[in-house]
């Protein structure tokens, strides 16, 4: 997508935000799936689609305390106000002059374009119909009469108060905070749409009078209602191809985190709490491809993608269910294997996982580096060597292109290319041949070049469609032991799939790293099927 027409839909259109109901807010639930592994990872729904009906299974939560007695249009995240200093007393001053119905306002001329575009990603930026920046004046034409503008106020005020009394208690913390105002986001009821007319995004006002929705209203939902709790959120537009999907970006003690509350709400199954800590690897196994980008509210190109790998929330990656628990503070985590555990959110640690989600987790984390060794060695004609350059880096290779995204410090910005910073290939080294292994590049190795900040630029290539599947595993102590199979697709038949060939057999035997919080593979043996 063109960068003119993510500024257009930043600056413009994320005041312009998702479609459903108020009576779907319902108090504080949970619900959702995950997959485990990138081989089961979801994809993206269809173009229209019914969100799917809560589980019978959550728990609700009475909230007794009311939170908020009323809204502020002018509500925005703490960092915006300490960004604009002094400048805020102006941006209060355009907030009324867009609820006044007054046609000038005079600001700091240093933000007035700014200004405009984050009045124009919160809700009550609809009521502008115009907005145009002169200098230090702002002039202003509107929507809709003044009794009109009064009436479209309260059902904006009245969903936003419902939606957070009714999830959110003066008790929570900051955590169970944003955790029951995702879910309860997630629980709106909307006839979505995943990918509209960029030039015509529907306003969370539209969304709330049609019921017809975009992902960009759950984002713009989610976030103002953290604004509205004095916490740190944005929307943040990631871009696949033509496709522009909206997530949200919000802080948990001082750490960013990304969310899609839009996916939660369509997935059939749910989501669970991948979506929470979302990393980029998820965003981009439903978005689109290596060239998806991420870009802030103003469609800045120079938008610095944050840390998405802060290790606080891994273990929520593998989390297909969530419910609150029965002691205050704590929530119950299950994951694909159907293993629950107890989740603190005042100290944030959990209680001691059992063998199996620990073993499950694993898996999880060495599944890229079981694939990129198989298809190294099925794809150079080389085996398992930590001491042959050659091998070494047409693992790597793979590695960095097909699953880098797992990894701080790799970067798919330059189209066609990954780049891959010096600590990050030490850290994949490391997990596919142990610690001490030579990064040596072969000087007939054309797909990798060494940049002058010692990073890596790799090219692209295709992946193959052959997949790999993970067998029978153990864990003793430091040890793991795992079976993989290296399958091929088989063609279909009509509309019922055929059964994959078997190519490989393979024996992995991994020690726990000396460097990483993870799994270093040791020995590889393989058996070929003919």
């Amino acid at each position: 997508m063109k960068l003119l027409k993510i500024k257009k839909l930043a600056a413009g259109i994320l005041a312009a935000t998702l479609a459903f109901s108020l009576t779907a807010c319902s108090p504080r639930t949970s619900e959702s799936t995950a997959p485990s592994s990138p081989e089961t990872a979801a994809t993206k729904p269809s173009t229209t689609a019914e969100a799917a009906e809560p589980s019978e299974d959550r728990i609700y939560r009475q909230i007794d305390g009311q939170i908020l007695d009323a809204i502020d249009p002018a509500a925005c995240e703490p960092s915006y106000k300490s960004y604009l200093g002094n400048a805020y007393a102006d941006y209060q001053a355009l907030m009324q002059a867009v609820m006044n119905r007054t046609p000038e306002v005079t600001v700091n001329a240093d933000y007035a374009e700014s200004m405009i575009a984050h009045m124009q990603a919160g809700p009550y930026g609809v009521f502008a119909e115009t907005a145009v920046a002169d200098h230090g004046k702002i002039t202003l034409t509107f929507r809709y009469n003044e009794n009109d503008q009064a009436d479209k106020k309260k059902v904006l005020d009245d969903f936003f108060l419902e939606l957070v009394n009714k999830n959110v208690s003066p008790e929570d913390n900051e955590l169970e905070r944003l955790l029951a105002l995702y879910q309860a986001v997630s629980d709106i009821k909307a006839n979505a749409t995943y990918f509209g007319d960029i030039n015509e995004v529907p306003s969370v006002l539209d969304a709330i009078e049609s019921g017809d929705s975009q992902s960009s209203q759950y984002a713009e939902i989610f976030v103002f209602c953290l604004h509205l709790l004095n916490m740190e959120a944005y929307p943040v537009i990631a871009s696949a191809d033509e496709y522009p999907e909206v997530l949200a970006c919000a802080s948990v003690d001082g750490t960013f985190y990304y969310f899609d509350p839009f996916y939660d709400a369509m997935a059939t199954n749910g989501r669970g709490l991948m979506g929470f800590g979302m990393v980029i690897d998820d965003l981009l196994g439903y978005l689109s491809d290596s060239t998806t980008k991420l870009w802030n509210a103003q469609g800045d190109a120079s938008f610095a993608t944050l840390n998405l790998l802060e290790p606080q929330f891994n273990e929520f990656r593998t989390v297909t269910f969530w419910n609150w628990g029965e002691d205050p503070h704590t929530i119950a985590l299950t994951n694909a294997q159907d293993q629950t555990w107890i989740y603190h959110t005042d100290t944030q640690t959990s209680d001691e996982l059992s063998d199996e989600a620990k073993l499950s987790n694993s898996l999880d984390q060495l599944y890229p580096v079981f694939d990129s060794i198989i298809r190294a060695e099925s794809e150079s004609d080389l085996s398992y060597d930590a001491s042959n350059p050659q091998f070494i880096w047409e693992t790597l290779y793979r590695l960095s292109c097909n699953y880098g995204y797992f990894f701080e410090g790799v970067s798919y910005e330059k189209e066609g290319f990954v780049t891959v910073s010096a600590a990050a290939m030490e850290e994949m080294a490391d997990r596919c041949f142990g610690s001490g292994v030579s990064l040596s590049l072969p000087d007939d190795f054309s797909s990798v070049s060494i940049q002058e900040d010692g990073s890596y630029l790799m090219s692209l290539s295709d992946m193959s469609e052959n997949t790999i599947r993970i067998g029978n595993a153990t864990i003793a102590g430091d040890t793991l032991q795992a079976s993989v199979s290296y399958l091929q697709p088989s063609e279909s038949d009509g509309d019922t799939p055929g059964e994959s060939r078997l190519l490989a057999e393979y024996q992995f035997l991994c020690t726990a790293s000396q460097n990483t919080a993870g799994w270093s593979v040791q020995t590889v043996s393989s058996s070929v099927r003919q």
